[in-house]
C-alpha cells in the first residue's frame, strides 16, 4: 500500500511533536506548551483519519408518515424484546446481583460520605443509624 505525502505529514507532525515533548523536562516552563501542541497536532490527525476512514452517511429522505410508522415498528419490537425470556433473566440477575451488593454494603463500613447520593452512602447511614438498609427503602433523590 502506498502512502503518498499529503498522508504522511501528519504522522510525521505527530512523531516529531510527541519526540519535542518527550524531550522537554516536566519541570520546563514550556512543557505546558509542548503538551497542548502534542495535543493539538494529535487531535488534527485524529480528525483526519475519521474522516478518511468513515465516510459521510448518505442523506435519507423519509416522509412524517414513515417516520410514524418507523417508530411503530420500533416500539413493537422493544415490547417484543421486554417480554422475551433473556430479558426476563437478565432482569432476574440484575435484581440477585443488587440485593448481594445491598448485603455486602450493609456489612461493611461507608467508603463514601454518608450525606451522598450514592446508594452505598445511604445504605451504610441506615445501617449505622438503625435503618432497615434495605435498598427498596432508600428513596432516589436528584
Amino acid at each position: 500500500m502506498k502512502c503518498s505525502l499529503r498522508q504522511g505529514l501528519p504522522q510525521i507532525q505527530v512523531i516529531d511533536q510527541l519526540s519535542v515533548l518527550l524531550r522537554t523536562p516536566p519541570t520546563a516552563p514550556t512543557y505546558d506548551d509542548e503538551w497542548h501542541s502534542f495535543v493539538t497536532v494529535l487531535e488534527a490527525h485524529a480528525d483526519e483519519e475519521e474522516r478518511e476512514m468513515i465516510p459521510v452517511p448518505a442523506s435519507v429522505k423519509i416522509s412524517d408518515a414513515e417516520l410514524v410508522e418507523l417508530g411503530d415498528q420500533m416500539a413493537t419490537r422493544i415490547e417484543q424484546l421486554r417480554e422475551s425470556t433473556v430479558h426476563k433473566l437478565r432482569v432476574k440477575g440484575r435484581k440477585s446481583m443488587l440485593r448481594a451488593l445491598q448485603s455486602a454494603a450493609i456489612g461493611y463500613p461507608a467508603t463514601l460520605d454518608p450525606d451522598s447520593h450514592s446508594i452505598a452512602g445511604r445504605v451504610n447511614s441506615q445501617h449505622r443509624t438503625g435503618g432497615t438498609g434495605g435498598l427498596s427503602s432508600v428513596r432516589s433523590t436528584p
